[in-house]
């Protein structure tokens, strides 16, 4: 699903660029992974890399329903889901 880029700028600048995962399974107790991003390294998997993700459990139609999550935990993300 696509992300409106409204919503990715707002989620953008409310992470300071930061990804902002908190999953327990990779390794983020209690704080979130916070790896510095860069801007035009959207949907890459280099390091900076990063993909904006709409969050289940959420409106669709908030910014807080964006997630912003560098290129590690995106991937770990979907190798979780292709495990369930």
């Amino acid at each position: 699903m696509s992300v409106p880029e409204i919503m990715v700028r707002e989620a953008w600048e409310r992470t300071g660029g930061r990804c902002e995962c908190q999953r327990y399974a990779h390794n983020h107790t209690y704080v979130r992974c916070a790896r510095l991003l860069k801007w035009e390294l959207r949907g890459r998997s280099a390091p900076g890399g990063w993909q904006p993700i709409i969050r289940t459990g959420f409106s669709s139609d908030i910014p807080l329903s964006c997630e912003i999550l560098c290129a590690s935990c995106n991937q770990r993300l979907l190798v979780t889901k292709l495990n369930r």
